[in-house]
């Protein structure tokens, strides 16, 4: 009765699985996208099966499963089917593909059979399990193969786990009869995937080698016919022939889909048709293909029909599309074998107005607003009405742009990051009024008015955020014939670094440059006269030049910013050991010279005409010999990757320290440096190993062979999507090891594109054991925390995705200390989670006329606390917490003054152009930069009620008198004098 009984509850399971089966099977919805159909056909067609299998989405199931096996078909989670990637679809149906050309529903079937039969004997269960797990194995490995890089199947494997709660793709068929979720054994498969030779946890020992045995003998009793193997304990390279070996017979017509990065130089076409949301062709639309990795770039307008067509390189597509009555269309493809027939869909899009007014909330007429999305798409201008209003058509709906506004009169303002949505009624953003600036040049000697001298900005003191520089900067304001240019649009809070030049031709019609660096304050004067100094030459020589070449280039520049500077190359012929050459349309600024891979040399350019020589047989190196490094892991260990960063100097001249990457190819690396050269490794580009980087070595014979060890570490790969399932972008990725308390920050590399944030890779390597790392991504005001990704020497690579939350808007009021309306005032936001420092935040916001501005927040993460700080407006430079739920305004504490002079001690005069701040001790906390005005005054208004730390930077030849106990300062009314005279070397 027990055995009778146990049969029937077998075969219950059997005939219910069926069931659910055939009732999936009707509830079901056939996929009517091209796109999805010819991806499925592409596997079909690579696995060389006749086979017809169709492909549904169904409401219950969780990931993708294969149901039926006469005529299979493929289901697809409905709930999740608009946000999955081409390459996770991909990987999926190869998958279930794999499982219909292998017939295992079949042989899961006779499985159960064999279990309802058996049930009572608990090998037969144990070694059913272990032969679906190698089921998966095999699947998976013929999915890999298609895909061709196992990452990519691994990675479309966490995806489903993630996002179909708990089940990954494969993990059960409808009629599998396992109810247990394959989320246990999803680590298994993907370190299968990544490392062929690693062995799941199965009984080991006797009592293993017994169960094994008994498994195999009942089995045949209960088939009917024996098993080809059984599974036993195997090293890993027993593991890896084993798995080829099954999965052989199905991986020979197996054809490979070829990785973008595999086929980068491949040329391939891509076309299609691009249509409005009633699907009718659109003709003339611009449409541009622009390649992720390459600069390649298609473009062209469609014909009448609609159609387009394009050849680029193999990879990750950019294609861009414009057309008069449509809002533009921005997506991105992955182009690897020929695509046809791809359609893009424009839309109409929204009607977006913006209110621009002065700081009274009176409309201003004739302002000029740009509005833009990024470096691909057009600026588009409209003109604000007498309502001041300004009126942009077709507009795409929640993208994020940038707008810049400026008018006759009023400060040039910049609103970066902002949500372009249908609304009732327009934001509304405030112009302050400034007084133009009038820039008079002359020349330095006659001072007769010089015509046509191009101005532009280089850099601002403080470096405000939003700070927005006027439009005619980006085209260059020349002077007129009267040698004067009006300035509009400047900040007079703001000291401006400004360059001046202008093209001269001498005698013999050759052009040369004469220019000058500068600083304007628009809020101390509002007019300068600029002595343009006229053309500085340098007569180079270089003597000594014991070399096969009959010319040699040099390099040369000179400083354009205090940051910046530009150079240029000249060719100069040798004769009899000596070169020479004369420099023309030099700055009276040092000129730097670079030679043999060194700024070896900076002339000053005092007289109207200077003379340098070099000696190059004194700057010469050594020949060069080549060097070896190959790089020992160790027993066991795996080979690194990457590159490593390598620092080299010769002896005696270590202060000039050079650098470059070395990649690392089948663990050695191969370079050349000058014989003798000292150098060091860095590992800042390695992955999978750490080297010391205290250890110093030196190229001596040629080849110089080394040997370096190598210590085994970690790597955390990481991959950032929107909740649609896109790839996000703009995104900033970092980690540290859990439950530290000190931070140890591990800074996260762009491993796709230097423009959008996609794929990301660790450049610090991990170390093995702990508590496991935290790997959070922050895109502006949203953020996403990771659970902890422990790395050791089973699981030395981990990829992780994470998903963005979807933003919250809320309109927050910011008000002062007395409750009026903060109008116009720069803000900074911040997030905070207990245990972690700041994980996000926008330093792009700005309070409109009415003081209120708009946040758009995302994350959900319990402790989580958002603030902002003020960036402008005299306002204490402090993190001020908001509160959403409670509908308070946001109150902003009024800052301190902190002003004073800086002097010269001899003559009691102001020293102008002194770049300082102030700090808190011990607190991180600090102002932003600036510089002291013509009579060397400052003045600080957003400091608290303490003492606080001048920080000065200072002037060339100077030094502070009386020490720096003198920088110390109490804000207040009272003005702070800070002496300074010249350094020891100066006297």
């Amino acid at each position: 009765m027990v055995w009778q009984a146990g049969v029937a509850i077998g075969f219950w399971r059997i005939a219910t699985s069926v069931a659910s089966a055939r009732k999936f099977h009707r509830e079901a919805r056939l996929v009517k996208d091209p796109d999805w159909v010819m991806e499925l056909d592409k596997v079909c067609a690579a696995y060389g099966t006749r086979m017809t299998i169709r492909l549904k989405t169904c409401h219950r199931v969780l990931s993708p499963v294969v149901v039926g096996i006469a005529r299979p078909v493929i289901l697809l989670p409905a709930s999740l089917v608009t946000g999955v990637s081409p390459e996770v679809l991909r990987a999926a149906l190869a998958h279930e593909v794999a499982h219909v050309v292998r017939w295992d529903l079949l042989i899961n079937l006779l499985q159960m059979g064999t279990e309802a039969l058996l049930f009572f004997n608990p090998f037969v269960w144990a070694l059913n399990r272990t032969v679906r797990r190698e089921r998966e194995a095999c699947c998976d490995a013929m999915a890999s193969h298609f895909c061709s890089d196992p990452a990519v199947y691994a990675e479309a494997l966490i995806w489903w786990t993630r996002n179909a709660g708990g089940e990954a793709v494969g993990a059960a068929m409808a009629i599998s009869g396992d109810g247990k979720k394959s989320r246990s054994g999803l680590r298994d498969r993907v370190m299968r995937l990544l490392n062929p030779g690693h062995i799941p946890r199965t009984p080991a020992g006797w009592l293993g080698a017994g169960a094994v045995a008994c498994l195999v003998a009942l089995f045949f009793v209960a088939a009917g016919q024996g098993v080809r193997f059984a599974v036993k304990q195997l090293t890993a390279k027993e593991r890896v022939e084993m798995i080829q070996r099954l999965a052989a017979p199905f991986m020979r017509q197996i054809g490979v889909y070829q990785n973008p990065s595999q086929e980068r130089q491949e040329m391939r076409r891509f076309s299609g048709t691009i249509v409005d949301e009633m699907g009718k062709p659109v003709p003339r639309a611009v449409w541009r293909m622009l390649p992720v990795s390459n600069s390649t770039t298609a473009r062209g307008e469609t014909l009448a029909d609609g159609r387009f067509e394009g050849e680029l390189p193999n990879g990750l597509l950019r294609f861009y599309v414009t057309a008069e009555e449509f809002a533009f269309a921005s997506e991105i493809f992955e182009l690897t074998r020929s695509s046809e027939n791809v359609s893009v869909v424009l839309k109409r899009g929204i009607v977006y107005a913006v209110r621009c007014v002065d700081t009274e909330s009176r409309p201003i007429h004739g302002a000029e607003v740009a509005i833009s999305y990024g470096w691909s798409i057009s600026e588009q201008r409209s003109t604000t009405d007498a309502d001041g209003l300004a009126h942009f058509k077709h507009q795409p709906e929640r993208w994020f742009g940038e707008l810049r506004i400026s008018a006759p009169g009023y400060q040039t303002a910049r609103i970066e990051r902002f949500l372009v949505r249908s609304q009732t009624e327009p934001p509304q953003f405030a112009l302050k009024r400034t007084a133009p600036f009038v820039l008079t040049v002359i020349d330095e000697l006659d001072g007769t008015p010089l015509k046509d001298v191009t101005l532009r900005i280089n850099e601002a003191w403080p470096n405000n955020a939003g700070l927005a520089w006027p439009k005619w900067n980006y085209t260059g304001l020349r002077t007129d014939a009267g040698g004067q240019a009006t300035l509009d649009g400047l900040d007079p809070k703001v000291i401006y670094g400004m360059q001046a030049e202008a093209s001269i031709r001498d005698e013999t019609g050759a052009s040369f440059r004469r220019g000058a660096l500068f600083r304007i304050s628009p809020g101390k004067e509002n007019s300068l006269t600029l002595r343009l100094p006229r053309e500085r030459r340098l007569k180079l020589k270089i003597i000594n030049l014991d070399v096969p070449e009959k010319e040699i280039t040099v390099q040369y520049g000179q400083r354009t910013s205090e940051n910046g500077s530009d150079s240029a190359r000249v060719t100069m012929p040798i004769a009899e050991g000596i070169a020479e050459v004369e420099l023309r349309g030099l700055r009276p600024l040092p000129v730097d010279i670079y030679m043999l891979g060194l700024w070896s040399h900076s002339p000053e350019l005092s007289a109207e005409t200077t003379e340098f020589t070099i000696d190059y047989a004194k700057i010469k190196p050594p020949a060069k010999v080549k060097v070896v490094l190959n790089l020992d892991t160790g027993r066991g260990g795996a080979a690194p990757t990457g590159s490593f960063w390598l620092n080299w100097a010769l002896p005696g001249k270590t202060e000039a320290w050079r650098g470059f990457d070395v990649p690392i190819k089948e663990g050695k690396a191969e370079f050349e440096l000058p014989g003798t050269a000292l150098f060091r490794l860095n590992n800042s580009t390695l992955l999978g190993g750490k080297i010391d980087e205290k250890a110093e070595y030196q190229a001596t014979t040629d080849p110089t062979v080394l040997t370096i060890p190598v210590k085994p570490a970690g790597m955390i790969r990481v991959k950032v999507l929107e909740k649609n399932g896109e790839l996000a972008q703009s995104v900033f990725v970092w980690g540290r090891r859990k439950g530290d308390s000190e931070w140890d920050r591990i800074e996260i590399k762009n491993g796709a594109s230097p423009e959008d944030a996609r794929e990301w890779y660790l450049s610090k390597p991990i170390e093995f054991g702990g508590r496991g790392y935290q790997v959070v991504a922050s895109c502006w005001n949203r953020f996403v925390i990771s659970q902890p990704v422990r790395i050791n020497a089973r699981n030395p690579v981990s990829d992780v995705i994470l998903t963005l939350p979807e933003p919250r808007k809320y309109e927050i009021l910011v008000v002062g200390e007395d409750g009026r309306p903060a109008s116009g005032i720069s803000l900074s936001t911040s997030i905070f989670k207990d245990g972690f420092e700041r994980i996000a935040g926008d330093h792009s916001l700005q309070t409109d006329a009415s003081g209120r501005v708009t946040l758009w927040v995302g994350g959900d993460e319990p402790g989580e606390r958002f603030f902002l700080r003020p960036e402008s407006g005299g306002y204490l430079r402090a993190e001020t917490p908001v509160e959403f739920s409670s509908g308070k305004p946001v109150v902003l504490k009024n800052g301190k003054r902190v002003a004073g002079r800086i002097l010269d001690k001899s003559t009691g005069a102001g020293i102008p152009g002194v770049r300082l701040n102030w700090t808190i001790d011990n607190s991180g906390v600090s102002s932003p930069e600036l510089t002291t005005d013509q009579e060397g005054r400052f003045e600080f208004v957003d400091a608290p009620a303490q003492q606080v730390f001048l920080m000065v930077r200072y002037p060339h030849g100077k030094e502070i008198v009386g020490g720096h106990k003198s920088l110390y300062v109490m804000p207040g009314e009272d003005e702070a004098a800070i002496y300074f005279e010249d350094a020891p070397s100066q006297r």
